[in-house]
């Protein structure tokens, strides 16, 4: 028991002085001690300076993410307050400065790009803003649309409008086209700036606004056209027209068509056009109108250059006689009427036919279209003749022809003669045989006579063989 609180009272050995590194540097052999403590020494050193190194870079770590937790805050608050169209204080726009000539204010254009003073510039979206003014302001040249940095606080935006190119007819009103091909506005015919080459008969391929307007071949056509006549000079183009994409015509102050065919010359025949033109108006004078036909220099084979001008009071006499009518067709219920090329002018009811026009019934026809052909061949060739024949007799008064059976063509007057004439192998000598048999057929009968005036005999090439017999109207 003693011994053992002797043992606990016993004083403990002194510990030994704080040699750690001890543990890490061995010593050399014959190595001074000095030497050994300063390598001793610069361990220490380079440890305190990884410890250093280490705890920059965890602080900075730490920094890095507040300050990327803050910006993100930032910006959400900014976002936000942007949605809004609320100021902000940290980082605020303080001014928008817009340079560029256009149709446009000032005002609109800051409106359009939705920048406004007050946002944050953490908010701002610059490629957004261009796009918002191109969709919101179609005059704007989207190349040339930029919005950048003035200085720090200060947004600069830079705009320049789109050359007009042309306008475009479409089925309500006019599209104004910029030479990027974009439908810029849509304005009525009194609306479409002055000197602006109309288009019509294009085809597109949208009409909203800000979209790609013609198709392809369309735009092809008229831009090889625009920059021949701006190529050329040839400024007093005021119009193109391509509803048929094979017959291409363009119109010179409104005053002359010029007729230029397929698309494969039109800048040849531009520049040829330029250099006949001041002969045209020489001949012709300034104010000269009519059609001038270049189809023949549409082609690559000069040999077959040339062109033809008619004046605009011949035109207008052709116009008339395309307009007249030769002939009602019974189609149904109603009667189409047609003119000498067969083509439809109109469908009217019985009491809205013209009058004095030759009436057909029993021909064979196709779908009564305006500005397409009826008969077939060879019902036009039996009322062509027909019609051209009576009309040079003086006499002959034709008032319906019946073709319902091509082996029985029969006229009637409008006397109330019915004359059958049978096949139609000599329609031309029996109008004429028929001419020469009234005057006799009406001294006799009077010139009221009704009845059946036989001349099928007349059909064939025997003369001997022709006779006409005439059966009065009620007799057996």
């Amino acid at each position: 028991m003693n011994d053992r609180l002797n043992s606990k009272n016993k004083q403990k050995p002194t510990a030994p002085p704080d040699n750690r590194d001890l543990r890490h540097v061995r010593p050399r052999e014959g190595e001074p001690d000095d030497l050994r403590k300063a390598r001793q020494l610069a361990r220490q050193r380079r440890r305190r300076k990884l410890m250093l190194t280490r705890m920059l870079i965890v602080l900075s770590i730490v920094l890095i993410v507040a300050l990327i937790a803050t910006a993100v805050v930032v910006k959400i608050v900014a976002d936000q307050k942007s949605a809004k169209g609320e100021s902000v204080r940290f980082l605020a726009v303080k001014k928008i400065l817009v340079e560029g000539d256009t149709r446009y204010t000032d005002e609109e254009i800051i409106k359009a790009s939705k920048l406004y003073v007050g946002q944050s510039l953490l908010s701002v979206n610059k490629v957004k803003a261009c796009q918002s003014l191109v969709k919101a302001l179609p005059y704007l040249d989207g190349n040339r649309v930029m919005v950048d940095n003035a200085s720090f606080y200060h947004l600069r935006i830079r705009v320049a409008e789109m050359p007009i190119m042309a306008a475009v007819k479409t089925e309500k009103d006019w599209i104004i086209m910029g030479e990027n091909n974009h439908a810029m506005e849509r304005v009525d015919a009194d609306a479409i700036p002055k000197g602006t080459v109309q288009i019509r008969g294009a085809s597109f391929e949208s009409q909203k606004l800000g979209k790609t307007l013609l198709d392809e071949r369309s735009l092809r056509i008229c831009k090889t056209l625009i920059d021949a006549a701006d190529a050329y000079g040839l400024d007093s183009m005021t119009t193109i027209d391509i509803h048929t994409k094979t017959r291409i015509c363009i119109l010179l102050n409104e005053r002359i068509e010029v007729v230029l065919g397929n698309e494969t010359n039109l800048t040849n025949q531009i520049k040829a056009l330029v250099e006949m033109l001041p002969t045209l108006y020489q001949n012709n004078g300034e104010d000269a109108a009519g059609r001038l036909n270049m189809i023949f220099y549409s082609d690559d084979d000069k040999s077959n250059d040339k062109s033809i001008y008619t004046p605009q009071e011949v035109l207008d006499k052709l116009e008339e006689a395309e307009k007249r009518p030769m002939a009602a067709v019974q189609t149904g219920d109603v009667w189409t009427v047609i003119n000498e090329d067969n083509l439809v002018l109109e469908s009217v009811t019985d009491e809205n036919l013209p009058e004095g026009v030759v009436q057909v019934v029993g021909a064979t026809h196709n779908a009564a279209v305006v500005g397409k052909e009826l008969l077939d061949v060879r019902s036009l060739y039996i009322c062509h003749t027909l019609i051209q024949e009576a009309n040079r007799q003086e006499n002959v008064h034709v008032a319906v022809i019946d073709i319902t059976d091509k082996t029985e063509i029969t006229l009637q007057l409008s006397e109330g003669l019915r004359v059958v004439l049978g096949e139609d192998s000599a329609l031309e000598k029996q109008v004429k045989a028929l001419a020469e048999a009234l005057p006799t057929l009406w001294a006799n009968n009077g010139t009221d006579a009704a009845g059946v005036l036989d001349m099928t005999t007349y059909g064939d090439d025997d003369p001997a063989n022709d006779k006409a017999i005439y059966t009065p109207s009620g007799a057996a």
